[in-house]
């Protein structure tokens, strides 16, 4: 089946992955995660589903709140939010979409911004889900429970 820890024992799952927290039920997040598998992305990427006990366990473990109106990544120990965290996640994608990455060099109050009114309208914009796309058999190693 799974080959993730589906605990958190210790850090090295944060500090060993690059670990992606989304909204499972959010239409737009699906299809983002998607985009992203579909890209070739680095393989240490490793995605969790807000609705999961392990994404709990990581936002206590990273002491960031609960906050389905957020992406989430972990790299290397450290958990970036919001336009930060769609930042870090492009740069381990294939050209041309890691130059999307550059813009973390922009202030990080005007890419929040844009980041929010997305988050805001997200539900309208791509509607729900009730369960996600199946993943292929190799991508189902990339899911946490």
């Amino acid at each position: 089946m799974n080959n993730m820890p589906r605990l958190l024992d210790n850090d090295t799952l944060l500090n060993d992955y690059i670990i992606v927290v989304y909204d499972g039920v959010c239409g737009f997040c699906n299809h983002y995660v998607q985009f992203i598998l579909n890209q070739n992305p680095d393989p240490q990427i490793r995605f969790v589903s807000y609705q999961s006990d392990s994404a709990k366990k990581i936002l206590e473990y990273c002491n960031v709140p609960y906050d389905l109106n957020t992406i989430v990544v972990v790299e290397k120990g450290i958990a970036y939010q919001k336009s930060q965290a769609f930042f870090t996640i492009m740069k381990y994608l294939n050209s041309p979409w890691s130059m999307i990455s550059y813009g973390r060099y922009i202030p990080k109050v005007i890419t929040d911004l844009g980041y929010n009114l997305i988050a805001k309208h997200r539900y309208r914009i791509m509607g729900t889900v009730e369960q996600c796309q199946l993943p292929s058999a190799q991508q189902r190693g990339l899911f946490m429970e």
